[in-house]
């Protein structure tokens, strides 16, 4: 049997090999194009607050995201409610789900200066007004873009008209602000408009589902080229390589990212009621050994009661985590009360069994390290679609040997001990 130094050693090795990166252990099996582009893509994709303004890389000044859902419309395209409570002219509340901005009766940003910047404004949903000291005009929406290079100074107004007068208007936009390099600083302004049909939309796999699409508002992706950005924008120059895409991830053509994001949060809650499950477990058949089996039944009444209470009391706040988290909840309530009412027939807890179970649960804590490691470093590696499956089966069988090795090297899986 090997003494604790010499286990030690081995499972230091073991470590060591295996949180090297495996893209380095099996580049070679990847398209090399393929691994540039989405590793480079994916590694620095960044979880942001939920408001903006957004912190960006220069050129890029910020980006700000605007998501409303305004009432109902009037037939002067002002929201159909009461703007009691707000402060107009400089409404950003977010008051009942949507803002005025510096809109009084139209939700908006009226006239005002820009100089020495560039914006580009892309809507998802929605209608957009522009009017600016060019004499230009446009109103746009629901899939258009719109640049507008300030140069030496213009004046527009931004204004988010209400068109639906029998349902709710939402209004999602995106508007990134590009520096000007120094010596564009004081070109003449420019308006343009880059319609949604005019904007390239590719159907694209390598993001790890079927049903991914890649919209160019401006760069090349692939062989596929967006419209040429205004001739005095940092954009225009090929060199500065700049591009702004949409990318629509279809989670594998069923669930949305928001679904799939969902799902874990519910998933990770239920996992923090599984060893409230196992103990029902292990503590219920105490109870049927002394032929009582109403005891259990009255606990399971009581948690389910529980249950029933804590999600009617949660889904306000919580919503559809509202059930997930009154199970939890309600299945260690009925661990604690079994393990309470054991403790009358002479279960107990040794201290040689306390022991191994906070053992196992140290071995489950490096095993999720391992895990969350893995999800950070090896993500392009898991969502790639010739070889997900590889490595997926790759990080199971190294985790569970991490987990074994663990239990060995603490004694748990040692028979003689």
């Amino acid at each position: 049997m090997l003494n604790k130094f010499k286990r030690r050693k081995i499972l230091k090795l073991i470590f060591g090999i295996l949180f090297l990166p495996i893209e380095k252990l099996f580049s070679n099996l990847m398209p090399q194009k393929d691994i540039t582009f989405r590793k480079d893509l994916i590694n620095k994709i960044t979880r942001l607050p939920a408001s903006g303004p957004w912190p960006t890389i220069d050129p890029f000044l910020f980006c700000v995201h605007h998501n409303d859902t305004y009432p109902s419309a009037t037939k002067s395209f002002s929201p159909n409610a009461s703007l009691t409570g707000r402060t107009l002219g400089n409404d950003f509340s977010n008051k009942d789900g949507w803002n005025m901005y510096h809109g009084e009766t139209i939700p908006g940003f009226p006239k005002h200066p820009h100089r020495g910047f560039e914006t580009l404004t892309i809507v998802e949903k929605g209608i957009i007004d522009h009017s600016d000291s060019l004499g230009a005009r446009a109103r746009y929406g629901d899939g258009d873009a719109q640049w507008l290079t300030a140069g030496d100074g213009i004046n527009h107004s931004e204004m988010f008209p209400l068109l639906n007068q029998n349902g709710k208007n939402k209004l999602d936009f995106f508007q990134i602000w590009l520096n000007l390099p120094s010596y564009n600083k004081r070109v003449e302004p420019n308006f343009e408009m880059y319609w949604k049909d005019e904007i390239p939309k590719i159907s694209d796999s390598s993001f790890g589902n079927k049903n991914s699409e890649v919209e160019l508002v401006t760069g090349d992706y692939q062989d596929v080229s967006a419209p040429i950005a205004p001739k005095n924008s940092w954009a225009n120059d090929k060199k500065n390589d700049v591009a702004v895409w949409i990318i629509r991830l279809n989670e594998r053509g069923e669930f949305s990212i928001i679904d799939s994001r969902n799902t874990a949060s519910a998933l990770s809650i239920y996992a923090t009621g599984l060893p409230a499950f196992v103990l029902h477990k292990i503590f219920t058949p105490i109870f049927f050994s002394k032929g009582d089996t109403k005891t259990p039944f009255r606990i399971a009444v009581f948690s389910m009661l529980a249950n029933i209470i804590l999600a009617i009391s949660l889904i306000g706040h919580f919503e559809f985590l509202a059930p997930v988290l009154s199970t939890s909840i309600s299945s260690w309530i009925m661990a604690f009360a079994l393990y309470h009412k054991s403790k009358k027939l002479g279960f107990y807890f040794d201290w040689k069994l306390i022991k191994e179970i906070i053992i196992i649960f140290v071995s489950t804590i490096i095993l999720s390290l391992v895990l969350i490691l893995a999800q950070k470093e090896w993500f392009y590696l898991l969502t790639t679609n010739n070889f997900s499956l590889f490595y997926l089966i790759i990080l199971i069988s190294a985790s569970s040997s991490i987990y074994f090795l663990t239990l060995w090297f603490f004694g748990i899986l040692n028979k003689n001990k």
